[in-house]
């Protein structure tokens, strides 16, 4: 497109000649694109950061301690129900507990503590006809460190399963609180009114994180009621994980250390 600029004199405008605009388009040239590269750290095992790593490392050490002081808390449960049957005799006493002496034990959440739990007593030889689970989803597998192998899918697949925490407290001996602490407030609600039948006392384990012992009572109704939990804080000082049970002192005479 040619044209006359207006503020130039006929001398001028005759040296310079017609000025000829052209347009941006024609003069731009695209670009090639350049070939897609992959970052190099995207190949690593962990896209983590080392204190996060940290971090997911030491929850899963967390969940299988406080799953090992469920199991000792069971064991111990047995023993005292044994202890306090009629009949029974400390001068004879052994340590086989037996089959039959094992408490039913219920556990409500089967998510990544609530596995660990599972397993840990499947470990320990202990029988699956006394364990059931209530889950919101039965039939899903979570995907924790306690069931990396094939054989614990298996065991973990076999243990019964259903979504009824009522129904799950009235057939335990041993209730183990897994869930999310969020979740206290309406799983109490399902599960109360079976924990406050005199004739069948329930011992009620928590893991539940930030759920004092004297809370977790008075929201079950009841003083068998211990809660394990794990001193991370002391981790870093002593080399390994601090564990402790939080009991009441008539349940247990006190703290029991494990």
């Amino acid at each position: 497109m040619s044209g006359s600029n207006p503020g130039l004199d006929d001398a001028t405008r005759a040296r310079l000649g017609p000025v000829t605009t052209t347009s941006s388009n024609s003069s731009s040239f695209t670009k090639e694109k350049e070939p897609f590269k992959v970052r190099p750290e995207l190949y690593t095992p962990t896209r983590l950061a080392p204190k996060v790593y940290a971090l997911f490392r030491t929850r899963a050490l967390v969940i299988d301690v406080l799953a090992h002081e469920c199991v000792l808390l069971v064991l111990l449960a047995a023993k005292i129900t044994r202890n306090r049957r009629p009949g029974s005799s400390n001068g004879g006493e052994t340590n086989d507990i037996g089959t039959s002496g094992l408490p039913r034990v219920g556990i409500i959440g089967g998510g990544h503590v609530g596995s660990a739990v599972a397993m840990a007593l499947l470990r320990h030889q202990y029988p699956i006809d006394k364990l059931v689970i209530s889950t919101r989803q039965p039939e899903r597998i979570p995907k924790c460190d306690a069931l990396q192998s094939a054989q614990a899918q298996m065991l973990f697949h076999a243990i019964p399963k259903y979504y009824d925490n009522a129904r799950v407290s009235k057939e335990s001996d041993v209730l183990v609180l897994c869930m999310p602490p969020s979740q206290l407030k309406s799983v109490v609600i399902q599960i109360k009114h079976a924990l406050c039948v005199p004739d069948q006392p329930t011992l009620v384990v928590s893991v539940l994180c930030g759920a004092s012992v004297d809370a977790l009572q008075k929201a079950c109704g009841s003083k068998l009621v211990t809660r394990a939990k794990v001193h991370v804080a002391a981790l870093p000082a002593s080399g390994g994980i601090t564990a402790s049970v939080d009991a009441d002192k008539e349940l247990f005479g006190g703290g029991v250390t494990v």
